[in-house]
């Protein structure tokens, strides 16, 4: 290699694309799993904003190669039953998503907060948005909207399934807001 930089170039794209492979692999095992209804969620007491913040900074640095402003607003909530690698998964889940379908370069808002007796975590975007027709369907194993663009962009199809099961599996669902052109 003829450089240190060259050297920490080419380490910095072997890092990324193997945590993006590694990703890809623990959705597709983690799918399986709670298709055969053999996945154990270990839920322990936990601070949720420890849990999304630490989430965030992975993703940060998933993407290093890419310039993703990411905005994080918390409010301080109190400790609830998670298993963490199930809402990790979930929210990175996301934060891919809104990376993915959105110009390069645009932020992504991640809020959390306390409300009644739930805790709401929210990962905004400013991107394609998706049809009111389609995002029901979003959530289906294995579905991809049908729009051009969608085909040059690397996914398959099963991140949103296992944030709607981690969701339920937590007590919770999940909702989707979106516009076509605006963001979601």
């Amino acid at each position: 290699i003829p450089s240190e930089e060259k050297k920490q170039e080419y380490y910095n794209i072997i890092s990324s694309e193997s945590d993006k492979l590694a990703h890809l692999a623990n959705n597709i095992l983690d799918f399986s799993r709670v298709e055969r209804g053999r996945i154990r969620y270990h839920f322990e007491a936990m601070d949720i904003t420890a849990v999304v913040r630490d989430t965030v900074d992975r993703f940060k640095t998933y993407m290093l190669d890419e310039n993703r402003p990411v905005a994080l607003a918390m409010d301080p909530c109190p400790p609830v039953k998670v298993d963490v690698h199930a809402m990790t998964q979930a929210v990175m889940n996301l934060l891919t998503n809104a990376a993915k379908y959105s110009p390069p370069g645009t932020p992504i808002e991640v809020n959390v907060r306390a409300a009644s007796n739930n805790i709401i975590i929210e990962v905004i975007d400013r991107g394609y948005g998706v049809a009111a027709a389609e995002q029901k369907k979003i959530f289906q194993r294995f579905y991809r909207v049908s729009k051009p663009y969608v085909s040059q962009i690397e996914g398959s199809g099963l991140g949103l399934t296992l944030v709607q099961y981690t969701a339920e599996a937590h007590g919770g669902k999940v909702l989707v807001e979106s516009e076509e052109g605006r963001g979601s």
